[in-house]
This record gives C-alpha cells, structure tokens and sequence, in this order.
C-alpha cells in the first residue's frame, strides 16, 4: 500500500507542474501577442487555439508514458 501511496504522491506532482506550466503558457501567450503590436483578432484567436492543442497533447502526455511503462512490464514477463 505504500508504494500506491508514493505512485499516487508523484502523479500529482507530475500533473501539478504540467498543469502549472499550462497555465502560464495561457496567460503569457496572449499578453504577448497584444504587447507585439498588432492587434489583429484572427490572430489572437489562431494562437489561443494552438495553445489549446498543445495543453491537450501536454495532459495527455503522462498518461501515454503510464501506458508504455505498462506495455514493457507485461512484454518483459511475457519473455520470461
């Protein structure tokens, strides 16, 4: 039980600084497309929408790595 314990304690450590960075990504991208100059709305919109799919590809990151880890464990006592 401890160790589920520890495997849960650094789950949501990984989650907290992706989910940190995220945020910072989304306040930062817009302030510094209205700080460029140009205030063009399609613009603003088109940055705001590749931020999005990148926070979608970053949350979704840890989960992929789980399952590979996952993948190896099962494939390695399937060798043996």
């Amino acid at each position: 039980m401890k160790w589920n314990i520890r495997l849960s304690d650094l789950e949501t450590f990984n989650y907290l600084i992706i989910w940190l960075g995220v945020i910072a990504l989304f306040v930062y991208t817009p302030i510094t497309v209205i700080d460029s100059g140009v205030i063009n709305y399609g613009l603003i919109l088109s940055v705001l929408l590749y931020v999005f799919e990148y926070i979608e590809i970053a949350v979704t990151f840890p989960l992929y790595i789980q399952q590979l880890i996952r993948l190896k464990e099962i494939s390695n006592r399937l060798a043996e």
